[in-house]
């Protein structure tokens, strides 16, 4: 269970950075690009959860209580929220900070001007509308 902990945490930071690094790409991003990557984000993320779900269930039918599998998945780095998901057998809603717009515009502004922090804006915009219909 260590191991896939570990994999499953991997699997959320692996589907995270399908769409951060669109949003975050300097160059032109359509909002078609932009929902093609959130998709696969969201696919891949849905997969992660899918798959620990499964090795949690069985971990469950192997005798282990919901107590000692929070502790296991907690001890191992998984977020209480998902720990408490993935022994319901749900999905977790994917959010995404608002501290991944300010550092990117804040960056932005300085590289390249305020005009494309003004576009990473409208690219978020766009990411809260597709993470709201998910939900």
């Amino acid at each position: 269970m260590h191991f896939k902990a570990y994999e499953f945490n991997q699997d959320k930071r692996d589907a995270t950075s399908i769409l951060t690094s669109t949003f975050r790409d300097p160059n032109e991003v359509t909002n078609a690009d932009l929902a093609n990557s959130f998709e696969r984000a969201s696919r891949a993320r849905k997969e992660g959860f899918e798959r620990m779900i499964k090795l949690v269930s069985a971990t469950k039918t192997s005798g282990l209580s919901d107590t000692q599998l929070m502790m296991v998945l907690r001890s191992n780095g998984v977020t209480k929220k998902d720990a408490r998901s993935l022994i319901k057998g749900d999905y977790e809603a994917w959010a995404m900070s608002d501290s991944t717009l300010k550092n990117t515009i804040k960056k932005s502004d300085l590289l390249f001007g305020k005009a494309k922090g003004k576009e990473f804006e409208e690219r978020w915009r766009l990411i809260q509308e597709l993470l709201e219909r998910e939900s």
